[in-house]
């Protein structure tokens, strides 16, 4: 094993995510990269009003909950 993946399966396991963590992170990642965005740094170009009431139209998504099993059913499908 290279030092890079020794020291890469080091950081893993000390600031390893559970799987369902490390899938949502990696939608996110698409979803920036879709928006041209970068995957390490999201910034927010309207006000976060407007996205709440965005996610609340278009997806039903009136709180935590609701965005948690709407990802789940998106990883699912």
């Amino acid at each position: 094993m290279t030092n890079t993946r020794k020291e890469n399966a080091r950081l893993e396991s000390h600031y390893g995510l559970p799987e369902e963590q490390r899938r949502l992170l990696a939608y996110g990642a698409v979803l920036a990269l879709y928006r041209v965005e970068s995957p390490r740094i999201l910034h927010l170009k309207v006000p976060l009003d407007q996205l709440r009431e965005g996610l609340e139209s278009a997806w039903g998504i009136a709180g935590r909950e609701d965005a948690l099993n709407t990802l789940e059913w998106l990883l699912e499908e």
